[in-house]
């Protein structure tokens, strides 16, 4: 794999183990004749990895939200990195108590995680621009 292929793939992949598979295989699949693997084959890989990614669980996790999951987290988009529970409770219009549990829950899912007291963030790699997405569609 050449440098710069390499330097997408690493920047794709973002430590999700899954992506990390999902692009070497899709990048290998472009040329699987080919010696070596190409940007090209990468920058194709990953576009077919986050394709499969975004069918495979991303509408899957997405579906089994209730309502007020999403209303957490669509309180989360505002923010560029991590989110202050007091200010999603704001932004919801809900006391810190009643987000507590919708935070929970979503730290029991693995789509979000605890960054220090009293802030959060999207641990599911791409799952915040999937959100983003959905949400102006």
């Amino acid at each position: 794999m050449s440098g710069d292929a390499t330097d997408i793939a690493v920047s794709a992949i973002d430590v999700s183990p899954y992506m990390l598979q999902l692009v070497g295989y899709r990048a290998w699949d472009c040329h699987a004749d080919n010696p070596e693997i190409s940007y090209g084959d990468v920058a194709e890989g990953i576009a077919l990895a986050r394709h499969q990614l975004v069918s495979s669980v991303f509408e899957s996790t997405y579906q089994e939200l209730s309502d007020r999951d999403l209303a957490f987290l669509r309180a989360m988009l505002a923010d560029q990195g991590e989110s202050g529970t007091a200010d999603i409770a704001a932004r919801m219009g809900k006391t810190p108590g009643y987000v507590s549990t919708y935070r929970r829950r979503m730290v029991q899912a693995g789509i979000i995680g605890v960054r220090r007291r009293g802030y959060v963030g999207f641990d599911l790699p791409f799952f915040k621009e999937f959100l983003e997405e959905r949400e102006t569609t």
